[in-house]
């Protein structure tokens, strides 16, 4: 059986494979919107779930990406609420 920390990598890959992809992702037609949209699901799941176990966005190779920002449209800044 693979070691835990086999495991980890092979979601680490994963990860920043999705992350790629997300970040190459256009916002000029339905299509790439509607990927940009499901790499936000998976990214952002990893993130919520990763918290629920303890683990960072640094252990998921995921730190300085904020998967919210897949729903920005080009040329727009998204909008931030005061604290």
């Amino acid at each position: 059986m693979a070691e835990q920390a086999d495991y980890q990598v092979v979601l680490q890959e994963i990860l920043a494979k999705a992350k790629a992809a997300a970040v190459r992702a256009g916002t000029n037609d339905d299509y790439q919107r509607g990927l940009r949209m499901a790499y936000y699901d998976i990214l952002s799941f990893a993130r919520d779930q990763g918290e629920v176990f303890g683990l960072s966005a640094v252990d998921l190779g995921l730190e300085d990406f904020d998967p919210q920002e897949l729903l920005v449209e080009a040329g727009t800044q998204p909008h931030r609420h005061a604290a």
